[in-house]
């Protein structure tokens, strides 16, 4: 029996694979060092100003 807990999205909180939690570790600059599903990955792009805007992927809405 493993005591480790699988990696949850810091959104939804979906589990995610090790591939994706290794993905954002590796970029923890670009994710500000959390954990996030496939999908929600795509709401980062290399331009600080479009991060965390709400809807994802900068919308103004």
């Amino acid at each position: 029996m493993s005591d480790q807990k699988q990696p949850t999205c810091a959104l939804c909180g979906q589990e995610i694979s090790e591939e994706e939690s290794d993905f954002c570790l590796a970029n923890s600059g670009r994710f500000n060092g959390q954990v996030f599903c496939s999908e929600h990955q795509k709401r980062f792009s290399a331009c600080p100003a479009m991060r965390w805007q709400p809807g994802g992927r900068g919308s103004m809405h």
